[in-house]
C-alpha cells in the first residue's frame, strides 16, 4: 500500500473518531482563527495546505511549486529569495506563511497589514510542528493534529522496522551535474539539516562527517568517506532528461567505492524528495528502503 494511501486512510480513521461535541467545543476557536485567503512562499508549505483541505484558500504560491497539480493553477509570486511583492500584495491575503529563511519579510508584510506565520522546515520536528501551527493559525486545529500524528506515527514505524540493524555509512547526494557520464559538482547531505537526520532516522549513519551543512565534494573526499551505500537525489527533470540507467552509469568510476562495488548505488528521483512537507514520511520510507536493501517493502 504507497504511502498516500495510508496516510489517506489514517486521517479518515482519526476525522471520524472526532466527537461532535469536541467540534462545538472548539468552534468559536476555529471561527475567530480563520483566514481567508493565504500565500505560500516555499512548495512545502503549500502541501501543507492542500494536505489540510485548504486548497480553496490558497491565492498564491512559490513559483517552484509542483504539487499537487491544482496548485499549478494558482498565481506565482516569485521564489525563495526574489518574492515579487507587487504580485503579492495585489492578491490582497490576510496570511503569508514564510519559512524561517524569509523573515527578512516579516516587517514588510506586517508593515502592510498583512498577517504572517514563520515556519521552520530545516528539522523533521520542525515540518511536523508546522502542520499544526498552519493548521491552528487556519482554523482547521483538529485537522492539524490529526495529521501530524498520522505522520508521526508513520516515520515511527519506520524507525522500528530499522532498529537492531547495522548502521551502514551513507552518502545523500542532493545535487550534482547529469549527463556528462562522470559525477561532477557533487553536493552532498552534511551536518545538522534534515537530511543528516533523516539519514540516521532511517537506520544509518552520514558518511560526511564535517561540519559544513551543504559541502561540495571532490574524487578524493568520496574515496576518503567510502560510503557504504549511495543515494543519488535528483529533480524529475533531471530523471527524465538522463534516466536512471544513465545516472547510475556514471558512478561506475568510483569503482573502488564499497558502494558502488556491492551495488548500493541508489537513485532517488522526483521532486518530492526534496520539499520537506506532508509527504516527508515517503522520503523516510525510500531512504530506509535503499539503507537496508529493500527491507521496507
Amino acid at each position: 500500500m504507497g504511502i498516500g494511501v495510508v496516510l489517506v486512510f489514517t486521517l479518515s480513521y482519526f476525522l471520524k473518531d472526532i466527537s461532535s461535541r469536541q467540534v462545538e467545543e472548539n468552534k468559536g476557536l476555529t471561527e475567530a482563527k480563520e483566514v481567508e485567503r493565504v500565500v505560500a512562499l516555499a512548495p512545502s508549505t503549500v502541501e501543507i495546505l492542500y494536505a489540510l483541505e485548504l486548497g480553496g484558500k490558497v491565492a498564491g504560491v512559490s513559483r517552484y511549486t509542483t504539487y499537487p497539480l491544482e496548485a499549478l493553477e494558482k498565481p506565482k509570486v516569485g521564489g525563495y529569495v526574489d518574492v515579487d511583492m507587487e504580485a503579492l500584495v495585489a492578491l490582497k491575503p490576510d496570511l503569508v506563511i514564510l519559512l524561517m529563511e524569509q523573515s527578512q519579510l516579516e516587517d514588510k508584510l506586517k508593515g502592510m497589514g498583512i498577517g504572517t506565520l514563520k515556519v521552520k522546515h530545516m528539522t523533521v520536528d520542525g515540518v511536523l510542528e508546522s502542520v499544526r501551527k498552519v493548521a491552528e493559525r487556519c482554523g482547521v486545529k483538529d485537522k492539524g493534529i490529526l495529521l501530524e500524528q498520522a505522520m508521526r506515527q508513520q516515520m515511527a514505524e519506520v524507525v522500528k522496522v530499522s532498529e537492531g540493524k547495522a548502521k551502514p555509512k551513507v552518502l545523500v547526494s542532493i545535487g550534482r551535474e547529469v549527463g556528462t557520464g562522470k559525477v561532477r559538482m557533487l553536493t552532498a547531505a552534511g551536518a545538522q539539516g534534515i537530511h543528516q537526520e533523516m539519514i540516521g532516522l532511517a537506520g544509518g549513519v552520514n558518511a560526511y562527517e564535517g561540519s559544513v551543512p551543504f559541502p561540495q565534494l571532490n574524487r578524493e573526499h568520496l574515496i576518503m568517506m567510502n560510503p557504504d551505500v549511495i543515494i543519488d537525489m535528483v529533480p524529475q527533470r533531471d530523471l527524465d532528461a538522463v534516466g536512471e540507467e544513465k545516472l547510475l552509469a556514471e558512478w561506475q568510476e568510483f569503482g573502488e567505492l564499497k558502494a558502488v562495488k556491492n551495488g548500493q548505488v541508489y537513485v532517488l528521483g522526483g521532486d518530492q524528495y526534496f520539499v520537506p512537507g506532508p509527504r516527508l514520511v515517503e522520503t523516510l520510507k525510500r531512504y530506509a528502503e535503499m539503507i537496508h536493501g529493500g527491507g521496507h517493502e
